[in-house]
């Protein structure tokens, strides 16, 4: 049986972790993927979980449900993003384990030809230039997957999923070649949501310190970061909010590929093209948006985390639009600002905001050209690890002045001074 004092979780437990301390977790399961919603791990979340002596390990995990979503192509996307995440975002110590979930029934018909190559390119993005890894590989999966991975030298973690009913699944589990075992179908433990785990000896890749946030060690190359924007938005496509935790019955639509972009696209150009796009973007509808916030009953506020739901149509004051963080309201604005349908297709989170208005190929500029009163709209993103508090923030410039949510308030509208925090941003020409 597994023990309660090991649990994975699916939502941010930030405002949880005293409850699960008292309630005699030692440690929890918790996920990297391409949003940034609730069940994406956060370094505040991390912190607080660590100040309650509880230990994390880390997952990543977007869809993952079908052999689909297993490529060459695929496992350098996510292995990127999950670099991105630990060292960028949260601050996951070097020599922990980050585990890749297949959440399937593999039973060998696709492990060659999908497993083996997502595998090998998470092995290839972990790669330094010196042979070292800054993490140990795991998976999440069945029997068969564990075990085989493990036999081909491309993971050294294994996190046996509960699917008893998945290939391998009992000969695996009796032979103790696992880190950890989930059971689910589980109660709720101190009001949260969680799987039971039991862990094998005392090293499964997790930690109980953060350590300072950097640059990842390896930097996508143009298609590849196109891939992973393209990744970002298609959480978008699947529903309203991309930072919606993902659920395993859902269907999947069909797996982005480097070749899909491609074909769509056309290649990603290995400099930048000789026309720089522009949105068509109605600032008095914006300005409108951010005023409907501030008069609303009650007014908009802040929280970290909060999202629109639905995010086009969803008043201000009301159902789920009563506090937005910086990058929800951004996206809300854009969408509604823009003409439609289609609706822009902007992502979600900071962090991943910046990753697609820079792919895009959007002018970046000076700081000071947002104090310019010359109709312009621009975006400004400041990174984490910019951050004292390592929390990432984005805000459009208008006429030297800005339009954002930010910490305490929620939506706002500051002077554009160029100076504090604003002179550690990155400006880009939206209009």
């Amino acid at each position: 049986m597994a023990s309660r004092q090991y649990i994975d979780a699916s939502t941010r437990l930030t405002s949880s972790a005293a409850g699960l301390a008292a309630a005699g977790v030692k440690a929890v399961g918790r996920y990297y993927n391409y949003g940034s919603g609730s069940k994406v791990l956060t370094r505040l979340e991390a912190q607080a979980l660590h100040a309650h002596g509880i230990s994390i390990w880390a997952v990543f995990q977007f869809w993952g449900n079908a052999p689909q979503w297993f490529s060459k192509a695929r496992g350098e996307a996510d292995a990127a993003r999950a670099l991105q995440c630990a060292q960028e975002l949260v601050g996951q110590p070097e020599g922990t384990t980050i585990y890749f979930g297949a959440d399937y029934d593999e039973r060998g018909a696709a492990y060659a030809s999908n497993i083996v190559p997502y595998f090998t390119a998470v092995k290839a993005v972990f790669t330094r230039a010196d042979g070292t890894m800054p993490y140990r590989i795991g998976v999440y999966s069945d029997g068969l997957v564990c075990r085989r991975l493990v036999e081909d030298g491309l993971v050294t973690d294994t996190w046996l999923s509960c699917s008893s009913s998945f290939a391998e699944h009992g000969t695996y589990f009796q032979s103790r070649q696992w880190k950890i075992s989930q059971t689910c179908g589980v109660p709720p433990l101190a009001g949260v949501d969680v799987d039971d785990d039991a862990v094998n000896g005392p090293d499964f890749g997790q930690f109980s310190r953060l350590a300072a946030l950097a640059p990842a060690h390896f930097a996508p190359p143009p298609p590849l970061h196109a891939l992973m924007v393209a990744n970002a938005n298609l959480a978008e496509a699947a529903d309203q909010d991309p930072a919606r935790p993902i659920l395993d019955d859902e269907a999947a639509p069909a797996a982005v590929t480097a070749e899909a972009i491609a074909a769509a696209n056309g290649p990603a150009p290995a400099a930048p093209p000789a026309a720089v796009p522009t949105l068509q973007i109605d600032m008095p509808a914006v300005q409108q948006f951010l005023q409907d916030c501030l008069t609303s009953t009650p007014r908009v506020g802040y929280g970290l985390g909060a999202k629109i739901v639905p995010v086009d149509t969803q008043p201000p004051g009301s159902g789920g639009f009563t506090r937005v963080d910086c990058s929800g309201f951004i996206r809300a604005a854009l969408r509604r600002a823009t003409p439609h349908p289609p609706r822009l297709q902007f992502p979600d989170g900071s962090v991943v905001q910046h990753d697609w208005v820079r792919a895009q190929g959007f002018a970046k500029v000076d700081v000071a050209a947002g104090q310019n009163l010359d109709g312009v709209v621009r975006i400004a993103f400041l990174r984490p690890q910019d951050s004292p508090s390592n929390i990432g923030h984005v805000a459009l410039i208008h006429n030297g002045r800005t339009v954002e949510s930010h910490g305490g308030v929620g939506p706002d509208s500051r002077p554009w001074t160029g100076t504090d925090w604003q002179a550690r941003t990155s400006v880009y020409v939206l209009t």
